[in-house]
């Protein structure tokens, strides 16, 4: 039988992200199996959602930088 695949929106992600980077009283782990997503996902969507602190003290996150990286060529 095949596995059926929740599709998330963006908006979700980020809002796992912001739990995971925000909330230090539960593990990711705590926060997966709470919404019912792996970890795997977490993982994934924290590199590209999750916020980057730059040697200056900016604040920014992979999505931006690729943006950006497009943007230059």
């Amino acid at each position: 039988m095949k596995k059926e695949y929740t599709k998330h929106d963006e908006e979700f992600k980020k809002m796992i992200v912001n739990l995971c980077e925000t909330n230090k009283d539960k593990t990711m782990s705590d926060i997966a199996r709470e919404y019912g997503i792996t970890r795997t996902n977490i993982t994934q969507w924290r590199k590209k959602y999750g916020t980057i602190t730059t040697s200056t003290g900016e604040i920014t996150n992979n999505d931006e930088i690729l943006k950006l990286k497009k943007e230059l060529q």
